[in-house]
């Protein structure tokens, strides 16, 4: 079974936690070929063409593992965003799947714990005999090795592959690099995962802004005609009221006018210094404003005064929305905000005010209120300003992008370095391109490039080699690596390796394209020293 070395220590002698029972006919680690290891590892690297369906991935990419490395059992486990905990989500240990799948793992706890929160990929022989290996309840104490590596994210470590070999044989070395190569593939399958997740949340969510601010388009084109409508009958009503006054003598329907009068009478006061431009979608805008100025009117039943005011400087634009009517109590202004709180009765969902209040904080102004009971409300709301033109006073001053870059992209994996060449020249860049890193040093020492580009791992000639030789030729030459690994290396890990700037696979080439231009942007900026 799989050795999930896990959390808590129980009663009994604990060996391995999640242990996985193969059969004694399973061979073990070493006595595959490095010909049969690489078919394998071929067909787990297809997996990531159907990463839609997560869990199966991970399932079949446990079983190749086991049957790539020739062992008994591999187990993966993820980091749990609510809890914090290591679950197994996919286990090649067939006799005591339940046991592993059932059995949540500290960070800290056991090898699957450790390996988790050091991020080093560690082996321990032997494991019965170790205090460093906790088994899961439920799997019998037999003789086993396991090794365990991290799987890693720009953010840390996201997960663990375990690995279990039953018997007397060793792990060595190159048994846990090959792991650390199915734990990089395991990385990438998670992390594409997650960004394909977050692409269609993005685009239901744009889908539902864009149809909401039609809807409102729609809402305001009908108002706008309904309004013009009422005012008009309006105006012909409270004329109507007016002249009766004049001409009755009865002071009962004298009085019955003019409390119709001031049912439907609203003073309506504009004062502005200028025009003024905020950034922001116009819908939801209108929308926010609009809520204000009915929540105003609702507040003054018998009529009264509704005055809206801008104003502001060049940093800060401010609208006031205030009315005459019954205002909030101390315990109302508390709540005023918060979803589902109306003083409307029946006839208020409660949201009007939770809107208006997520769409200020979404164009990152503030929103503020005063109010008294009897006295009226006013709602003050601020927003940064913007030039008159509507153009953002910060994309003014931005530099414009460097265009027509001289750039040198070398990868020994052609698939990955057609792509990012197309995508590069795409950007308007010249692209020199190699496929090994000897060609692309001699090519650094005889032309001048504003950025280098290149892979990590290469054969003979490494991606840290091409690092140092461009800043050996050009100090001021900047590096960008790409690599599968990227993700284990921080930028205080890059020290005087030449390298500037690492970006992860897999990666977005818009990212490759930001990354590569920010660079090229630095360089020309920053100060030459001699």
């Amino acid at each position: 079974m799989t050795s999930t070395f896990a959390a808590q220590q129980v009663s009994r002698p604990l060996a391995t936690v999640g242990r996985n029972i193969a059969s004694p006919a399973t061979p073990g680690p070493g006595r595959t070929s490095d010909q049969h290891r690489l078919s394998v590892l071929l067909e787990a690297i297809e997996l990531r063409q159907s990463a839609d369906d997560l869990p199966a991935v991970l399932q079949k990419l446990v079983e190749l593992v086991t049957k790539g490395l020739g062992i008994s059992s591999v187990t993966l486990y993820l980091a749990g965003k609510e809890d914090g905990l290591l679950h197994a989500l996919a286990t090649s240990a067939q006799h005591h799947r339940d046991h592993i799948l059932g059995f949540p793992v500290e960070f800290g706890d056991g090898l699957t714990g450790s390996v988790a929160a050091s991020g080093r990929a560690r082996i321990i022989n032997h494991a019965e005999n170790s205090t460093d290996a906790v088994q899961i309840p439920g799997t019998p104490v037999e003789p086993e090795s396991v090794m365990a590596v991290p799987l890693m994210c720009a953010q840390g470590t996201t997960g663990v592959l375990l690995a279990s070999s039953e018997g007397y044989e060793e792990f060595l070395a190159t048994d846990l690099d090959w792991l650390k190569v199915y734990g990089c593939l395991a990385s990438g399958i998670v992390h594409e995962s997650a960004l394909q997740a977050i692409t269609e949340a993005e685009r239901q969510n744009l889908k539902d802004q864009l149809l909401h601010a039609e809807k409102m388009r729609v809402l305001g084109e009908m108002a706008s005609g309904v309004f013009h409508d009422i005012n008009n009958i309006l105006g012909a009503v409270i004329g109507r009221a007016e002249m009766m006054q004049y001409k009755t003598s009865d002071e009962e329907f004298k009085k019955a006018l003019v409390q119709m009068e001031k049912i439907i009478a609203y003073n309506v006061v504009r004062n502005s210094d200028g025009p003024r431009v905020v950034r922001g979608v116009h819908p939801q805008l209108v929308d926010a404003v609009a809520n204000l100025i009915l929540n105003a009117l609702d507040a003054m039943p018998q009529g009264g005064t509704l005055k809206i005011e801008t104003s502001g400087d060049a940093s800060t634009c401010v609208l006031t929305v205030s009315d005459t009517g019954v205002g909030m109590s101390a315990e109302q202004l508390s709540k005023v905000f918060s979803p589902f709180f109306t003083t409307k009765g029946p006839r208020g969902t409660g949201l009007g005010l939770t809107v208006v209040r997520d769409v200020i904080k979404r164009l990152e102004g503030k929103i503020e209120l005063e109010s008294q009971p009897g006295e009226g409300t006013t709602f003050r709301i601020e927003f940064p300003s913007v030039p008159a033109d509507g153009t953002p006073a910060e994309a003014l001053a931005e530099p414009e992008k460097p265009i027509g870059l001289r750039l040198l992209l070398v990868d020994d994996d052609h698939t990955i370095l057609d792509v990012v060449a197309e995508a590069l020249q795409d950007a308007g860049h010249r692209v020199d391109v190699f496929d090994n890193g000897g060609d692309a040093v001699d090519a650094i020492t005889k032309n001048t490039y504003d950025v280098v580009v290149t892979d990590l791992g290469m054969p003979e000639v490494t991606g840290w080699d091409v690092a140092r030789a461009a800043k050996l030729h050009e100090p001021r030459l900047p590096v960008l690596v790409i690599s599968g690994w990227g993700a284990q290396y921080g930028d205080d890990c890059l020290g005087d390796t030449g390298v500037d700037a690492m970006l992860a696979k897999p990666f977005h080439l818009q990212q490759l394209r930001e990354s590569v231009e920010r660079l090229a942007k630095a360089s020309t900026t920053a100060p030459q020293t001699r």
